[in-house]
């Protein structure tokens, strides 16, 4: 393929600023401290960037894509490091509607979803409430402490998918799952879908692996919340982190205050829908790249 001067200086821009990223992105993946603010999906997706092939017309929709993507995981990161455990523990119950305190642990969510799976299969449960009862007494046996809210909150979550079946015997009903959720990993993930679902409608992220840590106790099942997550993301998603990016700028009072609103200014052009038409490879590439070396300057000031 031949190109004439013009393009010919313009691809070796794009080489240029393509090898620039890639030096910023391997400070950033060979210094720990760095990544214990990045998530590892942060870190992938600078890998996907990086991969994108941005030679013909399809390569160049890969990388502003891999772009939007990438601003959109980094603002999520900042929201989260600006925010204690409790913090972002408070701030999801509210965004699931539950007093504080009330979001289960989980064992208790594992142990729970188990019990309704055997108490509809093998006790006759007639109704909802039956089903509450049923399960808080079974599991109140073992676990002295109140744990009828949490019980109550996930019953009611498979209600809203719904989960549930009610069948008629004669006067009586009966209360069964539906074929498609009968077994633990097929209730389980649709629970899971359903609580990040909710959490997101509310402009609360957090990336895969903390997600495995709050739902299962341990971060290796990112890999079950990586398709949840990538299924509910919106194109107004990206827009409605910066909003509460914005309130965790403002909120933290932090020494990095200006970098951070900087660092901002490339969420807002890196989010726009309509990258691919309104905006040139060049000014994507280079918006990245500022942000990429405004994000290292940040973490270099951080304190831990």
């Amino acid at each position: 393929m031949e190109f004439d001067d013009q393009k010919k200086s313009y691809f070796s821009d794009i080489e240029k600023g393509f090898g620039e990223i890639s030096l910023v992105i391997m400070q950033i993946i060979n210094n720990k401290k760095y990544q214990s603010i990045l998530s590892r999906s942060t870190i992938r997706t600078m890998f996907s960037l990086l991969h994108s092939q941005y030679i013909n017309n399809e390569g160049f929709l890969i990388f502003i894509q891999a772009a939007h993507n990438l601003g959109e995981n980094v603002c999520i990161d900042f929201i989260l490091h600006y925010q204690s455990l409790q913090e972002l523990k408070n701030n999801l119950e509210s965004a699931l509607g539950l007093q504080q305190g009330q979001f289960p642990e989980p064992a208790i969510e594992e142990k729970i979803l188990k019990l309704i799976i055997l108490l509809i299969k093998c006790s006759g449960i007639s109704s909802e409430q039956h089903l509450m009862y049923s399960v808080t007494q079974l599991v109140q046996r073992k676990d002295q402490k109140n744990i009828q809210p949490s019980v109550e909150y996930i019953v009611r979550l498979l209600l809203d998918v719904p989960c549930f079946e009610i069948e008629q015997v004669g006067e009586s009903s009966s209360m069964q799952l539906k074929p498609a959720f009968q077994k633990y990993e097929s209730l389980r993930r649709v629970y899971d879908s359903k609580i990040i679902e909710m959490a997101m409608q509310c402009g609360f992220y957090m990336p895969p692996e903390q997600w495995s840590l709050l739902l299962y106790g341990y971060t290796t099942n990112e890999s079950i919340i990586d398709p949840i997550i990538d299924k509910l993301l919106t194109k107004t998603s990206f827009q409605t982190a910066i909003q509460q990016y914005k309130k965790i700028v403002l909120l933290s009072g932090a020494a990095q205050s200006q970098d951070l609103n900087d660092l901002m200014k490339h969420f807002q052009f890196l989010s726009n829908d309509n990258l691919a038409i309104d905006a040139s490879g060049a000014s994507v590439l280079t918006s990245t790249l500022d942000m990429l070396k405004r994000v290292v300057s940040i973490l270099n000031k951080l304190k831990k």
